[in-house]
């Protein structure tokens, strides 16, 4: 079980170094990725499958394709998103395989 908890006073204000983060889902409705309180991401998220497949990111379909066309993998896959503390990201109702690839960091 995760726990949410809140900084002390003694680790509040202190600074978190970057995290990696690489995440595979293929679990259809389930949450991926949340950006946590005081944190930002930067990095690409996409999926394997052809254009009738999508994530969610804050419950609105997102398209960026990896993978069967040449225009996909050289379009949405390659732009950088950045998302702010609470954004969530969702795998579609298909199950597509979606990748989350980046770093977060302090806000």
């Amino acid at each position: 079980m995760f726990n949410n908890i809140e900084p002390t006073s003694s680790t509040a204000g202190a600074s978190v170094p970057p995290k990696q983060i690489v995440i595979f889902g293929a679990v259809a409705n389930v949450s991926l990725y949340v950006v946590p309180h005081g944190r930002v991401f930067k990095g690409h998220i996409y999926h394997r499958d052809s254009t009738s497949y999508y994530c969610y990111i804050n419950g609105v379909n997102y398209y960026a394709h990896q993978g069967d066309t040449t225009y996909f993998a050289k379009a949405g896959a390659l732009n950088e998103l950045t998302l702010i503390a609470g954004t969530e990201v969702k795998e579609g109702a298909t199950a597509n395989v979606t990748t989350i690839f980046g770093v977060e960091y302090n806000a």
